[in-house]
């Protein structure tokens, strides 16, 4: 795998989740260098920098969930519970001059009016869909709940969006700068949930707010596939670039580090939707 050039950005792609683990581990590396960095951010010790998370760690995550992520999932919950109700979609509709129906209204009897029956009958709508996007990068040392709830964010913001009736895709971003000699934007992009597929509330959420998932599964699959021996640390952070955003109703970037941020975000699209 290589990435391809847009915009003066060298992006790489994954529509799932199994592909990114599959590739982090045993993909084809384009340089030694890649497969021996690849081999050490799966394998290295659980320290600080992984959040002390071990490989092990995080596949049992992604099957069984992670309690630091959920008590921050949880926060997000109890801090938009009561301040917005989320609007219910109608499924049925009173009609009336129907031929037949649930009841005959009087004065069309009276007037022996065929088309005097009302009813309810079920109204179909295209569903509406919410595209979301996380920018998961962060700095060496930064702190694992800078991430958590931006991920946080994500999942509560979803769930409640599906509960509406709401498509929701998810997808993650992991953007630089100067990853090697010659790049001068590099941008790992990650569906995490497709619009038809169920919210699997566990796995996105390792995804998108474990900083130990992103420091190995993630680094592990960009060591793969860079072209060239990537600079030290990986290059800088930065936001996502401006043609990435395009066409995401939700941008959740680097400035959403806290709780209060991540509610934020929720709640502003929950206004939105309810319009």
């Amino acid at each position: 795998m290589k990435p391809t050039r847009t915009n003066d950005i060298d992006v790489v792609t994954f529509d799932s989740l199994s592909a990114l683990f599959e590739y982090a581990c045993k993909g084809e590396a384009n340089t030694p260098y890649g497969a021996h960095e690849a081999s050490r951010h799966l394998h290295d010790r659980a320290n600080k920098f992984y959040n002390y998370m071990t490989l092990g760690d995080l596949e049992s995550h992604l099957q069984r969930g992670n309690a630091r992520v959920r008590d921050a999932i949880e926060a997000v919950r109890e801090r938009i519970e009561g301040q917005i109700q989320p609007p219910e979609r109608k499924r049925r509709k009173l009609r009336r001059r129907l031929e037949d129906g649930d009841e005959l209204e009087s004065e069309a009897w009276l007037r022996r009016d065929p088309q005097g029956w009302s009813g309810l009958t079920r109204v179909f709508r295209e569903k509406t869909l919410v595209r979301i996007a996380v920018n998961s990068v962060t700095i060496h040392f930064e702190s694992p709940e800078n991430l958590v709830y931006r991920g946080a964010a994500a999942v509560v913001l979803a769930d409640v969006l599906g509960s509406m009736g709401v498509a929701v895709e998810i997808t993650t971003f992991w953007s630089v700068a100067r990853l090697w000699d010659g790049n001068s934007s590099f941008v790992q992009e990650l569906v995490v949930k497709q619009p038809d597929e169920p919210l699997n509330i566990e796995a996105v959420a390792e995804a998108c707010a474990e900083v130990g998932f992103i420091r190995r599964i993630t680094h592990a699959a960009v060591d793969r596939v860079v072209p060239k021996p990537a600079n030290p640390g990986l290059g800088s952070v930065r936001k996502l670039p401006e043609p990435m955003r395009r066409g995401y109703d939700v941008l959740i970037d680097t400035d959403v580090r806290t709780l209060a941020g991540a509610t934020e975000v929720v709640l502003a699209q929950l206004e939105r939707t309810e319009q």
